[in-house]
């Protein structure tokens, strides 16, 4: 209760309290509630507006922005691609020396039973390569009593990248018996890494030695006979690169050479594997470690080199229908072989042919026994 100044004085003995005017108006004292009501509104208005902000910046911030789709689309196909180029240069030898397929080819034991060995003599061979080292291989022959130790022509065979000697009897048998009555002896030996062979990590050099030692035990088993190698696929290279190296001195014996589905080089082979020119794998062939480039070899082969005599004189057989190696393979190395003057080097397609099935074909054996009987007969010229 508030009291005049008067009352005040009037009351003596009560104590009286005054309170000085305010200088605010009454009508700001009378409603305060109004007043923090609307502060409140401000306050809320300016907090949604705040978070209206805030959460503009986070959507803008983690949104599916333009950069990110790119990154995503592009990027990712990138790096993936980078990761298997890496592999393939890094494993590219298992990928080029593929001893281990088909499974068990490591394993696999020659059965004598085999009705492919009836009429025949298949024995294992192992030439020993160094002090902890060998090569494992197979002689295939006619059992005809009336052989003699030293066969009218003995045919060296150099495999493709995959499989063992095993593999290769159908075909053996297939020579044996189209080549008859000229009687041959096969000697196809496993290079490191391959069937029972050492498997030490195979390389261009390495399998070229291991080559050069089946060369010489040829030589050391049929001193006096005439010998052709027979090349298919990768083998094919092998050969015209381990012949490149070989001096006619050392090797008169060597007299043929047969070229079944040849690479010119394995950075050739990268190429026309992956024909298509946005795919990196393409432009790999520069990063290969073992090229063997029979085109190199044969257009500029070594002076007095083995190569530089068989080559006047080289049978190429081209499948037809090859679904692997190029048919123009086949046809630039004939171009290569074909440069001298008085060369007989012959190109031949067998019709109908895949890559693996040549040797199933007539027109395949009829060449072979062709040019093997001109091999036997220049030999005896000689002679």
């Amino acid at each position: 209760m508030l009291l005049s100044r008067s009352a005040c004085n009037g009351l003596k003995s009560k104590r009286c309290f005054h309170f000085p005017k305010s200088p605010f108006p009454r009508r700001a004292l009378t409603k305060p509630a109004n007043r923090i009501t609307t502060a409140k509104r401000l306050l809320s208005s300016q907090t949604t507006s705040a978070l209206d902000v805030a959460n503009g910046a986070v959507a803008h911030a983690y949104g599916p922005s333009p950069w990110l789709v790119a990154l995503t689309f592009v990027g990712l196909p990138l790096s993936l691609w980078v990761y298997k180029c890496m592999m393939m240069v890094l494993f590219q030898r298992k990928i080029i020396y593929m001893g281990y397929v088909p499974p068990g080819a490591r394993d696999e034991d020659l059965d004598l039973n085999d009705p492919i060995l009836r009429g025949v003599r298949c024995e294992v061979v192992q030439i020993s390569t160094g002090p902890k080292s060998s090569l494992a291989g197979i002689t295939f022959e006619s059992s005809e009593p009336h052989i003699s130790p030293n066969p009218p022509l003995v045919i060296i065979y150099f495999q493709g990248n995959a499989g063992n000697p095993l593999g290769r009897l159908p075909v053996f048998r297939k020579l044996c018996d189209g080549l008859s009555p000229l009687p041959v002896s096969i000697l196809a030996v496993a290079p490191r890494s391959y069937w029972k062979s050492t498997p030490r990590r195979p390389s261009q050099s390495g399998i070229t030695s291991d080559y050069v030692a089946t060369m010489n035990e040829a030589i050391k088993r049929w001193p006096d006979s005439p010998i052709c190698v027979y090349g298919h696929s990768l083998g094919a290279s092998i050969a015209v690169n381990v012949l490149d190296s070989l001096s006619i001195d050392d090797f008169p014996q060597v007299q043929g050479l047969v070229l079944e589905n040849s690479f010119t080089s394995v950075p050739d082979m990268v190429s026309a594997l992956y024909p298509a020119r946005w795919l990196p794998y393409r432009y790999l062939g520069r990063f290969v470690w073992d090229k063997w480039d029979a085109f190199s070899a044969m257009r500029r082969s070594t002076l007095n080199s083995v190569l530089s005599v068989v080559k006047q004189d080289v049978l190429i057989l081209s499948s037809e229908k090859d679904e692997l190696v190029p048919t123009s393979m086949s046809h630039s190395l004939y171009d290569s072989a074909a440069r001298g003057n008085g060369s007989k080097a012959k190109l031949v397609s067998i019709r109908g042919a895949l890559h693996e099935t040549a040797w199933q074909k007539e027109q395949w054996i009829q060449e072979f026994r062709s040019y093997c009987a001109l091999l036997y007969r220049d030999r005896n010229k000689n002679t």
